[in-house]
């Protein structure tokens, strides 16, 4: 299981947390919104320490395994489609 929420470039909230304590939850994905930059925390089974990857810029790709054989690749242009950064 995967959940994706988005970062209001606050500190994590205690639902963040919560989140990440979930048993089945093998990825954690947090979109920034005032920029392209997502936060990848990932791991391997329950017990497992969570491994964090940043992924910045529009040219990137989020990738995800989902499985032993299947792949999740989402290019972060398709993520941020029709939004317009302010400068």
């Amino acid at each position: 299981m995967f959940v994706v929420g988005h970062c209001n470039g606050k500190a994590e909230t205690k639902d963040q947390q919560r989140r990440r304590e979930l048993p089945s939850l093998r990825h954690y994905v947090l979109v920034k919104q005032e920029e392209a930059k997502i936060q990848v925390y990932s791991r391997q089974s329950p017990t497992a320490l969570w491994n964090i990857r940043v992924i910045e810029g529009l040219e990137s790709l989020l990738d995800l395994d989902i499985s032993e054989t299947i792949t999740l690749n989402i290019p972060l242009i398709d993520i941020y489609d029709r939004i317009v950064f302010e400068k």
